[in-house]
């Protein structure tokens, strides 16, 4: 899928590699713009997950839960990195501002105090 027949060397291929950076800021990007995303059964599996629905809505919650604080339990998680303009959304650091452990931590207390419906009471980041 990745490779291609080299012009200079027919008898070799040549081989393309994504860029992760921008392979992660496109995920981030479907995940805010649609909202959700459906994991498969092996990693449903593999992780002990009671669902296999990742819904962006939590974010948010956890984003309002926390905007009126001092001191923020995911300082760097604002609306507007959520929600990125045209210019920001490819930037990793608007990326990496979502989606990281501290949103995890701050996901899985939202859990903890009963914010979250109970029907997504999980936390999907790996937090240790």
């Amino acid at each position: 899928m990745f490779k291609i027949q080299n012009p200079a060397d027919p008898e070799n291929s040549l081989h393309c590699l994504p860029d992760m950076v921008h392979v992660f800021t496109s995920v981030k990007e479907m995940f805010c713009n649609n909202r959700t995303i459906t994991l498969p059964h092996e990693v449903v599996e593999q992780c002990n997950l009671p669902y296999n629905i990742v819904d962006v809505g939590h974010i948010e919650m956890l984003s309002e839960y926390q905007e009126g604080m001092d001191l923020k339990i995911a300082p760097r998680l604002r609306a507007r990195n959520i929600h990125a303009n045209h210019f920001d959304k490819m930037k990793l650091g608007t990326s990496t501002n979502v989606l990281n452990d501290k949103t995890g931590v701050g996901l899985c207390l939202l859990v903890a105090e009963n914010f979250v419906p109970t029907v997504f009471n999980y936390c999907f980041f790996s937090v240790t």
